[in-house]
């Protein structure tokens, strides 16, 4: 596992896709997003009301499994929904979804990142941990909450290895693991876990069906376990003719295949529509039926995949692609905030102007970000963005086409997870 210089690097940066290495590019980029330490933590061993960073010492570097934090006051789900706005917090394959919530019980979970790497729970203000287990790509389905092993380069882990998938129940403390090997992504529904595995140097898609309890393979090439109702993300794929310069440059007799568009799909099927023509987008979500991508730095797209309706916006201010919507606002990693109704857009300045937002998440009432130094290694920390507006400071700066930047009137600082 390397070290990530940037949190938001994407790993295909090539149009060339392998039929034996197109989707292990996949693995490749969600590894190398998703394998960040925080090598200047600082060192405190008490973890009390907030979540505090821990002196990794030769012991503690041992992780073994163990069952999590028990909760017999909590109420059941009784149906599941869509999580809407929550949905946001996922981006396809490439972040590392540091959070999720049980909404019915109003407690967030969230991966300690930057200090511990654990589990922990903000339940009634309080902060604890849920799992002592270092984790990523955190879902919460039904009553339970769905993660992944990972070792940031600290752990070493006892009977288990990174990619692991567990299932955690918070009201019986029970944790489960699901998939022995290791994954290199995963993605949960209401049916069941998609995840991917390499296998001889190619990537496999399986499917851990809830209703079943078993895994299957997904007999097919190109898909993403990205998914929206029954259809799939998936690259559309041409062959390349054999005179292309790029049998040359791979040194290669392999068939080589070249990635055209992104689309939607159904399992053996043709593509049912083309989302993007181009098939190698910045962060896209889905969330209430919508399809939101970046389709460069500066436009921002959602896209109804029901009416087929699409509104494009164009950004004043280069972004990296991640992004969240809260209360009507488009909040983009810059950080830009957006009026999705007015189409308003303001610079959110930073209290410590060193400080960068990377991964931004909501729980539907607040913005939480992946917050590190501008311009450096750092890893950053996963802590609470508290917005503060000073009207009378603001003014607008002319833009291309007329538009107006607002400047000054919002500025942002980070705090401690429980902390408000």
């Amino acid at each position: 596992m390397g070290r990530k210089q940037t949190i938001k690097l994407l790993g295909i940066l090539v149009v060339c896709l392998f039929i034996s290495a197109c989707e292990k590019n996949v693995t490749d980029n969600s590894q190398n997003v998703n394998n960040r330490t925080n090598s200047t933590a600082e060192t405190s061993k008490e973890i009390t009301g907030v979540s505090k960073p821990m002196d990794v010492g030769d012991n503690e570097k041992n992780i073994a499994f163990v069952n999590g934090l028990k909760d017999e006051s909590l109420k059941v789900k009784i149906e599941d929904k869509d999580n809407g706005v929550l949905s946001l917090n996922v981006k396809e394959e490439s972040n590392l979804v540091l959070m999720c919530k049980d909404s019915v019980n109003d407690i967030i979970y969230y991966v300690n990142y930057g200090r511990d790497y654990f589990i922990y729970r903000i339940k009634e203000g309080k902060v604890e941990p849920a799992v002592k287990m270092p984790a990523k790509r955190l879902f919460f389905m039904g009553d339970k909450v769905y993660f992944m092993l990972e070792t940031y380069d600290i752990y070493n882990l006892i009977d288990m290895q990174e990619g692991n998938i567990f299932c955690y129940d918070p009201g019986t403390g029970d944790i489960k693991k699901i998939f022995d090997g290791s994954a290199a992504v995963m993605s949960v529904y209401k049916d069941g876990i998609y995840y991917k595995v390499e296998n001889n140097a190619e990537m496999s898609l399986y499917c851990y069906s809830f209703a079943e309890g078993k895994s299957r393979k997904i007999e097919e090439d190109f898909l993403s376990t990205f998914r929206w109702r029954d259809y799939y993300i998936a690259h559309k794929v041409e062959e390349v003719s054999k005179d292309d310069e790029l049998y040359k440059t791979y040194g290669t007799d392999r068939k080589l295949n070249r990635a055209v568009a992104l689309v939607l799909k159904e399992l053996g099927q043709n593509e049912i529509e083309i989302l993007s023509e181009d098939p190698l987008i910045k962060n896209y979500a889905i969330a209430d039926d919508k399809f939101y991508y970046m389709s460069d730095a500066r436009t921002f797209i959602i896209y109804d995949l029901i009416t087929k309706e699409q509104k494009e916006y164009s950004l004043l201010m280069e972004c990296d692609g991640d992004f969240i919507i809260l209360d009507g606002y488009l909040y983009l990693d810059s950080l830009l905030k957006l009026d999705l109704n007015t189409g308003k857009q303001s610079v959110i300045s930073p209290v410590n102007e060193n400080e960068k937002i990377y991964e931004l998440y909501t729980d539907g009432k607040h913005l939480f970000g992946l917050c590190g130094q501008r311009g450096g290694i750092g890893n950053g920390v996963l802590q609470l963005i508290k917005i503060v507006e000073e009207s009378e400071k603001a003014f607008e700066i002319e833009k291309e086409n007329g538009a107006s930047l607002e400047m000054n009137r919002f500025q942002f600082q980070t705090v401690p997870m429980g902390k408000e």
